[in-house]
């Protein structure tokens, strides 16, 4: 019942082991059908405010605690720039005139023997949209540092499936 994950020989383990965060995939179905690249995603965040609400009554000296709305943070994905692939750009730029909101799925992921993919845990953000594309800083002077694209997406909504096979 637990996360199927590899043990140190690489078999597949069922057991509440952590997955390792390094293996996910991002897809957003309506642009590409296969998943994208990214070399990390931050900010899958969501926080539900508390309202404090004090009753009438001057014989009850504490509040009530009720649920209020959810937040969710802008999400950032980050890989590099590869020459003749501007989606990310084409995406952000279209948005300006036309808002074309996404559906993105995020699965963080094992590996099974045959070396396939399986999701364990998927994020899927409803009505996504990019909201800021930043790249990495040219410098002449540092032949080390790889060119970094940064795309910071807002959404409506959040759904978590996890895996319990």
């Amino acid at each position: 019942m637990g996360f199927r994950s590899l043990n140190y020989t690489g078999s597949t383990q069922n057991s509440n082991y952590p997955l390792p965060a390094y293996y996910f995939q991002v897809s957003i179905p309506s642009m590409w059908s296969l998943p994208w690249g990214f070399e990390k995603v931050s900010g899958l965040e969501v926080k539900t405010n508390v309202v404090k609400y004090a009753h009438g009554n001057i014989n009850q000296p504490y509040n009530y605690n009720i649920m209020g709305r959810s937040e969710y943070s802008d999400i950032t994905f980050e890989r590099g720039v590869f020459a003749g692939n501007g989606d990310l750009y084409d995406w952000w730029y279209k948005n300006l005139s036309t808002p074309s909101p996404r559906q993105i799925i995020i699965s963080l992921g094992s590996n099974d023997m045959g070396g396939f993919f399986t999701p364990e845990v998927t994020w899927t953000l409803v009505d996504a949209m990019p909201v800021q594309l930043t790249f990495t800083e040219l410098d002449a002077k540092n032949s080390s540092t790889p060119s970094v694209e940064k795309l910071v997406v807002c959404y409506r909504d959040m759904s978590i499936l996890v895996n319990t096979a």
